[in-house]
């Protein structure tokens, strides 16, 4: 071979591979396609500068994995669901800027605007995408997806589903759906915003789902599974369900954290249904709600049932908890702000605050409990110890039974219910039951401990209320002020009733009534109590009779800065993220001050002055 043969051969060679690796090169990169409805030419090549007239069109080009379809701004009209090549993974579909006002997917009520199915589980990426009147004949009006999607920055506008899910449907878990706006979507189902059968792996933030509806349970958002969930920074408001409960969120083992849920509505109207409630939350096996705001949330009828209600919150299952956040305002039967079947709860730095309970006396049972409801269960269900702590119950209302609290002491479960260094003041209970009441007990047992219920309108009388000498037995009150409650004209109302008073369940305790158990104090209206009532500060004032007259017990820390605290003289509202809020004291100290505790939910607080130190 010629020196000039070996010198074409090894240059023919060198561009063999080089066209082998730029092919290679070519299979492994990933697709990038481009959409635009004002581009003239034809729907054929897909780039930049010849981009595809319509969506299908990139969805069906020979996408790789993790590829991205840039759609230009403008309207698309379709009159069939869009779809995806199956056996692709990560592929993204978004608009050019990011921004959902740019890019809108008008099914124009014909079909749903996405189908996102094949045989594995990919995820796909939604972003800065409108998706508008799609419409399902079953589940997922918006979007029906089993591949586990994202969806960032997007919009769902008037979406209906005939089965569960108006704007989105998921039977396998999404990845997550973040800063993502669901407005007057439907489902004949549940789910009127969101359905999700499976939780989303990450969860669902910072989005907004308003004015939706479902024909069943979960009027903003159902959210099912076996595994954790969590929604966070998310306003839920303005949304309906027709019946059980959920109108603003129905999920279950999730945790909802700063978030806003408010106005929605229940529709059911179904007498006799124990299992409703939670007309802004239902949260079923269990669940957290934290840091959250929950206002304004209603029945659309008065229903009466033996332990139906909860318009704000339902809780069911052991271990749910109820934290750091303000219940104000909301309206319906029973269990106004708070309900739970079978215990095992935790309500802790929480604001009750105009709740109103409606309703009247029915047969067998009190309509109405206007604060809490509390260890309702059936003989043979399992109920466990729940505790209510630093809590303010303030300015709420019941029409009947349990103004503040009531609690079904029934069944054959040992358990308790502690209401610990709660405020309840400025309440009304209209008729019937006292604030805090008991119904019949056996090995269950209601406690209050360090509690202030004061200044509380209270139509009968007494204070505390167990309905039996049964329920007597099993009530205990420990280092509570109860006094100034009267009923609507004025007249004073007893803490206790008469066959209550000689009990030894009821210690170190200041009241207007005598001859009760150890350590107790009856009120003198000559002396001192609080520093300012008038203004909400119910710290004990210099001199007041409930100074020091309680033994230390263990939850009230070690009297460090750091140990368990008091109420406080101040309550206020600081916002978290971008919807919720947080409920904070803004003036603490030890519960541990002086020689002893003090009675009430407040400890007195004498601050140093200065001090000259001689050496």
């Amino acid at each position: 071979m010629t020196r000039e043969m070996k010198r074409k051969t090894i240059k023919m060679a060198k561009a063999l591979i080089a066209l082998v690796a730029g092919g290679m090169c070519g299979i492994a990169s990933a697709a990038t396609y481009y959409v635009s409805s004002a581009y003239e030419g034809d729907d054929s090549d897909g780039t930049q500068a010849k981009p595809f007239k319509t969506i299908q069109a990139a969805l069906s080009a020979p996408n790789s994995w993790d590829g991205v379809v840039y759609i230009e701004a403008g309207t698309y009209q379709i009159s069939s669901e869009l779809t995806i090549r199956d056996n692709v993974n990560g592929i993204t579909i978004r608009s050019v800027s990011g921004n959902p006002d740019d890019v809108t997917i008008d099914a124009q009520g014909n079909c749903r605007c996405f189908n996102c199915t094949g045989t594995e589980h990919y995820t796909y990426n939604f972003k800065g995408i409108t998706f508008a009147n799609g419409a399902a004949t079953g589940d997922g009006g918006g979007v029906y997806d089993v591949l586990g999607s994202r969806y960032d920055d997007c919009v769902f506008r008037n979406c209906t589903a005939t089965g569960n899910g108006g704007a989105i449907y998921s039977a396998a878990s999404i990845r997550h759906i973040n800063n993502v706006r669901i407005e007057g979507c439907s489902a004949s189902g549940t789910g009127g915003g969101v359905c999700l059968m499976e939780r989303p792996l990450e969860g669902i933030f910072n989005s907004t789902i308003e004015n939706c509806t479902a024909g069943s349970y979960g009027g903003g958002v159902r959210v099912a599974g076996t595994s954790d969930s969590i929604i966070t920074n998310c306003n839920v408001s303005l949304n309906t369900c027709a019946v059980t409960g959920g109108a603003g969120i129905y999920a279950q083992r999730t945790t909802i954290l700063n978030c806003t849920v408010t106005n929605n509505v229940c529709n059911h109207s179904a007498n006799g249904s124990d299992d409703v409630g939670g007309s802004g939350i239902r949260l079923v096996n269990y669940g957290t709600v934290d840091g959250c705001l929950i206002r304004g949330n209603s029945f659309g009828n008065i229903f009466f049932s033996s332990t139906g209600g909860g318009s704000a919150v339902w809780m069911g299952g052991n271990g749910s908890s109820l934290l750091n956040s303000a219940i104000i305002g909301n309206i319906g039967p029973r269990s106004v702000a708070f309900q739970n079947r079978v215990g095992g709860m935790t309500v802790s730095n929480c604001l009750f605050k105009a709740n109103v309970s409606q309703g009247a006396m029915i047969s067998g049972y009190g309509a109405c409990y206007g604060g809490m409801l509390f260890s309702q269960a059936y003989s043979n269900e399992t109920v466990y110890d729940s505790l209510v702590t630093d809590c303010r119950f303030i300015d709420n209302t019941a029409a009947t039974v349990g103004g503040l609290v009531g609690a079904n002491l029934a069944g054959n479960t040992a358990a308790t219910l502690r209401i610990r260094n709660c405020l309840m003041t400025g309440n009304v209970q209209s008729s019937n039951g006292g604030l805090i009441w008991a119904q019949h007990g056996t090995v269950r047992r209601l406690e209050l401990e360090n509690c202030t219920v004061v200044s509380n309108k209270c139509v009968y009388n007494p204070v505390v209320y167990p309905e039996n000498d049964a329920a007597r037995s099993m009530v205990k009150v420990t280092g509570c002020a109860i006094m100034l409650n009267t009923n609507p004209s004025g007249i004073n109302r007893t803490a206790f009733d008469v066959n209550y008073k000689a009990s030894e369940n009821i210690t170190y305790c200041c009241a207007n009534v005598s001859g009760m158990g150890e350590g107790n104090r009856t009120y003198d209206s000559t002396k001192p109590l609080f520093e300012d009532i008038a203004n909400g500060n119910f710290r004990p004032a210099k001199g007041s009779q409930l100074l020091d007259a309680v033994p230390f017990a263990d939850w009230m820390g070690d009297g460090s800065l750091r140990s368990k605290k008091d109420l406080g003289g101040g309550y206020e509202l600081q916002p978290s993220g971008t919807y919720g809020v947080n409920v904070v004291w803004t003036d603490t100290v030890p519960r541990r001050y002086g020689a002893a505790a003090d009675i009430g939910c407040c400890e007195y607080w004498n601050p140093p002055g200065f001090l000259m130190i001689v050496w």
